[in-house]
């Protein structure tokens, strides 16, 4: 039962100031809407393998935090993100998952798939060291645009192997931020 999604968590449904109950209720949310218990955040940045500032942290607790409901025990939260080339000492060591290979304009970027399990998270961390060298390219717009279309572009394809792969059913929620500074 899904009690209280999508309310605060003072029940009452009103904006509230706390950003703490306005995160237990986005995790309620999720965590009623995930029927298979299938939920992915495609992020720029996750934890310790390759975080910049606050969100790498705050999808590093969130999807921990999202895993360890009791609702989750037979799901999978999983998270994506790139495996920037100027962090590669923090992920180089991750086994290859598999490759693939993301249409990007008139040619195809090729992705080594990195992949740890950690607090019942599955990471995904795409390595292409040509669009992600570094969480904030320099260049024109199109070359700054390129790595967070990439990202939505090699998430879905990963998606889609996975679900083929492990015979799974596809996730019940996708949930991704922006990212892009132009």
């Amino acid at each position: 039962r899904c009690a209280g999604a999508g309310a605060h968590a003072d029940g009452t449904g009103s904006s509230s100031s706390n950003t703490d109950d306005e995160a237990v209720a986005m995790l309620r949310a999720v965590v009623c809407a995930a029927r298979h218990r299938q939920v992915v955040l495609v992020t720029p940045e996750i934890g310790e393998w390759c975080s910049v500032g606050g969100l790498g942290t705050m999808v590093d607790h969130f999807s921990s935090a999202l895993a360890s409901q009791s609702a989750f025990q037979d799901g999978h939260v999983s998270v994506i993100a790139p495996a920037y080339d100027c962090f590669s000492s923090r992920w180089a060591s991750l086994p290859a998952l598999l490759e693939l290979s993301v249409p990007l304009g008139q040619r195809a970027a090729r992705c080594r798939v990195r992949c740890v399990v950690q607090r019942r998270v599955h990471l995904y961390l795409l390595e292409c060291p040509t669009w992600f060298a570094t969480p904030y390219p320099a260049g024109d717009p199109a070359t700054r645009l390129a790595p967070a279309v990439l990202l939505a572009r090699a998430s879905l394809l990963l998606l889609e192997r996975i679900v083929t792969l492990r015979r799974q059913p596809p996730p019940d929620c996708i949930i991704s931020n922006d990212w892009v500074r132009t």
